[in-house]
């Protein structure tokens, strides 16, 4: 298996398509997965020094989609080395967090099936022929809702990309001996389509604490995943990574 074929969800926009292009760039193989018709047009504005580039539409909220598109991506690819989970939703009602008494079930099912679920099926169909080739890399998406308080994002949120974390941690420590490393990166506020789904003056307050004073771009998020991804982090697992312009310090 190459190492440098990767899998990334959540690749028709924002953090996913930044990280396909860094990857394009440096020549991976890709097999990209988004819900949205528009992945099916991305691969022109990918590098030309990229490998194989295929698409797929897919609804990750749904068991049976995944599994087809990882078959068919170690088909297409001759194996996975690199998976990274960028696919998540954020609920918001009316521009800011939902209140607790106005979620209902099924939301915080859904919100959980896309942000804590679909990661989970990736990894359980992908990672164990990573540890049979002895090398793979999963970095996932997580947020620094996982790491503590924020306002705009309601609690469904901060529970799913808390249990990645955890999640991942116990991949980490299961696969390591097999090559295979499992991180997350913790962006805070990022200026994408989908943290603009929060209303302006939210926005404009949480650009105030942070110390930078200003949101990441999703290429600074994608920097810290293709590192991750890379032979050069070989010895980094279990590990998450902050990247929020000094919004949370540990």
């Amino acid at each position: 298996m190459k190492q440098t074929t990767a899998l990334i969800t959540g690749a028709a926009s924002g953090i996913g398509l930044a990280v396909a292009k860094r990857l394009a760039e440096t020549g991976h193989d890709l097999y990209l997965l988004d819900r949205s018709p528009n992945i099916e047009a991305i691969t022109a504005d990918l590098s030309p020094n990229a490998g194989k580039v295929f698409t797929r539409v897919a609804d990750v909220s749904k068991e049976e989609e995944i599994v087809a598109a990882t078959k068919d991506a170690i088909e297409k690819l001759g194996g996975v080395a690199i998976l990274v989970n960028c696919a998540g939703i954020s609920p918001k009602g009316n521009g800011g967090p939902v209140p607790l008494e106005e979620i209902k079930v099924e939301d915080w099912e859904y919100c959980h099936r896309i942000n804590l679920v679909a990661p989970f099926v990736f990894c359980r169909e992908l990672i164990p022929q990573m540890a049979k080739a002895g090398y793979g890399r999963v970095v996932s998406i997580s947020s620094r809702s996982a790491r503590m308080h924020v306002g705009p994002a309601s609690f469904d949120y901060h529970s799913s990309k808390a249990g990645l974390l955890g999640f991942s941690r116990a991949l980490a420590g299961t696969y390591a001996e097999q090559g295979v490393t499992v991180n997350c990166v913790a962006p805070g506020r990022v200026d994408t389509p989908l943290s603009r789904t929060t209303r302006p003056e939210l926005l404009e307050h949480a650009k105030t604490l942070i110390p930078a004073r200003r949101f990441a771009s999703p290429d600074e998020i994608a920097a810290s995943v293709q590192f991750l991804v890379s032979p050069d982090a070989s010895y980094i697992t279990g590990s998450c990574v902050d990247v929020n312009g000094g919004a949370y310090m540990n």
